[in-house]
């Protein structure tokens, strides 16, 4: 031990050249709470830093300002509270209440709605608007709930989609208005799905079956057809075909390759009678007469009956909640004995075409258990296309004499120069030139 007085040990030898180990430039404390940079720290006060790079880098001035608004944290916005909703206390609710408040931007006024209503005047309801209140018509159950609590507001309380719904509650057989309203605007278009289809037929059916050009075309398909078939007792000496035939006539080449027997029979009947060629135009209405479907049109004429046996149901129960004298129901009763007088003649006329053309089907040798069976397209398919075919053929050949009829006209002049020879040519021209 030391002697008295004389203090601790000594420290040891190398203690005066040891460095501090951490930091040895002061904290700095930012104007603004910054984004981190994410690196790893080296310290010169440390071994591996005390002889590295870092010892001679020294630090740069910078924009304190510039650099704090550029790189400093977003600043968090204190969030408010939310005030909580006000319960709003309505008459109805849900999708109802959605759907009507919607409707309620597009409609007028429920004043100027009854006045449309009370005369079905489309200058103040436009059909778009009655479609669309039809499309929102709210349910029994859902009237019936809103009638139990409708004396729970004062009409200045009540919202727009609640004072609609006491409209639809003051006024009678409202839907049933509408829906009848609605029926006599759009009845026209169901009857326009009826009168091109149906005479279309009655007129096929009647210039098919009057037609003598036709008869004479098939009469040229007739002569040429047994002279093929001659010789063969079960297809020889016909004295009529299946209408079938013409659909095969384009399918028989002729030796060539280049015509068919389809080209053929055009061109005999070009040369020996061609007026019965007039049957391409003759016969227009056939094309259209083959788009004709019995079911469509049947289902058009169910589809007005449908509506008209709604229609009359309606008005009944309207009946009961106006006068007779009322402008609405003067409308839909005019309206409806007019509708049913127009369907019951349509509906006639139908028949009346349907049972002409399984006539004319007959007149063409078809039995009539397979008569019945047959749709317009049919038989006015396959006669459709044998025009489309003719036609193509009969402009073919009339191209053709054309072309040729030039060439023959261009020969004819080179014959005559060559005739007289080029010197009586120049002669004649000089002559000419002279006088």
């Amino acid at each position: 031990p030391p002697p008295p007085g004389m203090g601790g040990p000594p420290p040891p030898a190398f203690a005066k050249f040891a460095r501090p180990s951490g930091p040895t430039k002061p904290m700095l404390v930012p104007k603004k709470p910054m984004k981190p940079l994410y690196w790893d720290r080296i310290l010169t006060s440390t071994r591996e830093g005390s002889n590295s790079i870092w010892t001679k880098v020294e630090e740069q001035k910078f924009d304190e300002r510039e650099f704090v608004r550029l790189f400093s944290k977003k600043e968090k916005k204190v969030s408010r509270k939310k005030e909580p909703k006000k319960v709003v206390n309505t008459l109805i609710s849900g999708q109802l209440l959605q759907s009507i408040s919607i409707l309620c931007h597009k409609i007028p006024k429920p004043a100027k709605i009854q006045e449309a209503l009370e005369k079905a005047d489309t200058k103040i309801l436009s059909m778009t608007e009655i479609e669309l209140i039809l499309s929102t018509l709210p349910k029994p159950e859902e009237m019936e709930a809103f009638r139990g609590r409708m004396n729970e507001k004062s009409m200045a309380e009540m919202l727009d989609a609640e004072r609609y719904m006491v409209l639809i509650e003051s006024t009678p057989a409202y839907g049933d208005r509408f829906h009848c309203w609605s029926f006599t605007l759009t009845f026209s278009n169901f009857i326009s799905k009826l009168d091109g289809p149906i005479d279309a037929l009655a007129k096929a059916v009647k210039v098919v079956r009057h037609s003598k050009n036709l008869r004479t075309l098939f009469g040229f398909v007739l002569v040429l057809g047994n002279y093929m078939n001659g010789g063969n007792k079960r297809k020889g000496q016909a004295d009529g075909f299946s209408i079938k035939t013409i659909d095969k006539l384009d399918n028989t080449r002729d030796s060539t390759g280049k015509g068919t027997l389809l080209s053929y029979i055009i061109k005999l009947a070009h040369e020996e009678s061609p007026r019965c060629l007039n049957v391409i135009e003759e016969l227009d209405v056939v094309h259209e007469a083959a788009e004709v479907s019995f079911q469509l049109v049947q289902g058009a004429l169910d589809e007005i009956n449908s509506g008209l046996k709604s229609f009359t149901k309606r008005f009944q129960v309207i009946e009961n909640h106006l006068d007779d004298s009322s402008p609405f129901s003067e409308k839909m009763s005019t309206f409806l004995k007019k509708a049913l007088d127009e369907y019951s003649g349509y509906e006639q006329r139908f028949q009346t075409a349907k049972n002409d053309f399984y006539d004319m089907l007959q007149f063409f040798a078809i039995k009539k258990n397979l008569a019945l069976k047959q749709e317009p397209s049919d038989f006015f398919g396959i006669l459709s296309t044998f025009l489309n075919k003719t036609k193509a053929h009969y402009d073919k050949l009339l191209a053709e004499i054309k072309k040729n009829n030039k060439r023959k006209g261009r020969r004819g002049n080179g014959a005559k120069i060559a005739k007289g020879g080029i010197d009586d040519m120049v002669k004649s021209i000089s002559k000419n030139l002279a006088s």
